[in-house]
């Protein structure tokens, strides 16, 4: 997992593919993000922990 943080110390987490594609974004609030992918590699939807 990667972490990142800005100037307001706002800290996300991230996890890729083997293409190096986002699989996961995880945010401060504790939602995480899952990007879905059709076959030809493009974002087909995205699902959240948080409804």
């Amino acid at each position: 997992m990667a972490s990142v943080a800005d100037i307001r110390t706002y800290v996300y987490g991230a996890t890729y593919d083997s293409w190096n594609r986002v699989q996961t974004m995880t945010y401060p609030d504790g939602e995480v993000v899952t990007y879905h992918y059709n076959a030809a590699g493009q974002v087909e939807r995205l699902t959240s922990n948080k409804q």
